[in-house]
């Protein structure tokens, strides 16, 4: 199999849906001591899985699903000579599901896991940011545009079975 740099040739995104997400407050957020003093620190994971699907109308297909979880801690810098102190987390884990076209390789599938998936993701998760922060009264972090460096992720795990019976391990 000739190898295609372009992922259009072997997969075509097919659903992005949210799967778990939490907020979790560690300290109450106190605007008049924590305002200009925090920090942000970030997560990304990704974990791929092929499943095999059946459709309304009964036709078979292969889909790789991609669960990419991202997370943002803000943490106050504290006082000098003290520990940095978590106040809040939130993370988000979001299913992206992509029908496959044509066979790839562990190489591409890596390479697309890499960037694509997470790419896709983005801009779901700055809307999750925002909406979630701005529900829980917390300041809301501006989430700057997917950087596209690599997640240093684990690797990809193949499972065959049902759609409806498979959940994503990890």
């Amino acid at each position: 199999m000739a190898e295609s740099a372009f992922p259009q040739d072997h997969l075509q995104i097919n659903d992005i849906y949210l799967w778990s997400t939490s907020l979790e407050r560690e300290n109450e957020y106190q605007e008049g001591i924590h305002r200009d003093r925090t920090t942000i620190q970030s997560r990304q994971d990704i974990q791929a899985e092929i499943l095999e699907a059946e459709g309304d109308n009964h036709a078979r297909a292969d889909l790789l699903r991609v669960m990419v979880t991202l997370g943002i801690r803000v943490v106050f810098a504290g006082e000098e000579g003290k520990e940095p102190s978590p106040l809040h987390t939130i993370e988000a884990t979001f299913a992206v599901e992509y029908i496959i076209l044509n066979e790839f390789t562990e190489k591409q599938l890596k390479n697309f896991c890499d960037f694509n998936c997470i790419h896709n993701v983005w801009p779901f998760w700055r809307q999750h940011v925002y909406d979630t922060l701005k529900k829980a009264s917390l300041p809301v972090v501006a989430v700057p545009f997917y950087p596209g460096k690599p997640s240093g992720r684990k690797k990809a795990r193949k499972k065959i079975g049902p759609k409806s019976a498979q959940a994503p391990q990890g």
